[in-house]
C-alpha cells in the first residue's frame, strides 16, 4: 500500500534539515510529543559530501490493557535506516519491527518542498504486510497511526521552530506588510 501524507511546516526546507531533522533537542521532544516509550540514535554518519545516514530504534506506543502492555513493553520497537541526500533534499528510510520481521516492511521517502508559508513536507509511504486475510488491514492500521503521528508532528515542529526563533516569514504575510 501507497500513500502520501503532506503537511505544512513553518519553516523553510533548509532549516527543516540543517536545523531540525538530526537534531537532538528537536527529535527528544518529537519523540516525547509523540508518547514514544523510547527512541535512540545507533548512528549518525555525516559524510564530506553532505550525505547524512542514521539509524534509530524507538518504541512506539501501545495501546490497550495496562496487563498486556506491561507484558510487550521493551518487544515491540522498530528500527529505522536512512539517508539523506542533500544534491535531491531527500530522505530515504527502511523501518524494520521487532515483530513479524519478515513480513511487515515499512519504507519510503520524504522531501521538505518551498511553500508560501515555510515548507510542504512530503512522505511517500510503501507499507507492505505479507499476512493471509490481514495484510491489507494492518497496512491500514499503520498508515493511518502514520498520519496520526504526522499530526502531532507538524504540531509540535511549528511551536519548536515558533520557541527557537526558525520561523519562516510567510510570504503572504511579507506581501501584506507595508513598506515605511
Amino acid at each position: 500500500m501507497k500513500a502520501t501524507i503532506e503537511s505544512v511546516f513553518r519553516v523553510r526546507p533548509d532549516v527543516f534539515w540543517d536545523r531540525l531533522f538530526f537534531d537532538a533537542e528537536y527529535n527528544a521532544g518529537l519523540y516525547r510529543a509523540l508518547a514514544f516509550e523510547s527512541y535512540e540514535v545507533l548512528s549518525l554518519v555525516r559524510h564530506d559530501d553532505g550525505r547524512i545516514e542514521r539509524k534509530l530504534r524507538a518504541e512506539p506506543p501501545l495501546s490497550g490493557p495496562e496487563l498486556l502492555k506491561r507484558q510487550l513493553r521493551g518487544r515491540i520497537y522498530y528500527v529505522e535506516e536512512g539517508s539523506y541526500d542533500p544534491t535531491r533534499g531527500v530522505w530515504t528510510f527502511v523501518n524494520r519491527t521487532s515483530v513479524a520481521a519478515g513480513t511487515t516492511q515499512v519504507s519510503g521517502v520524504i522531501e521538505a518542498k518551498p511553500h508560501a508559508d515555510g515548507m510542504l513536507h512530503v512522505v511517500e509511504l510503501d507499507v507492505r504486510v505479507s499476512a493471509l486475510g490481514l495484510g491489507s488491514l494492518v497496512e491500514r492500521a499503520i498508515e493511518k497511526s502514520t498520519r496520526e503521528s504526522y499530526r502531532v508532528t507538524t504540531a509540535y515542529t511549528n511551536t519548536f521552530a515558533e520557541r527557537h526563533g526558525l520561523l519562516a516569514v510567510s510570504m503572504q504575510s511579507a506581501i501584506n506588510t507595508p513598506v515605511p
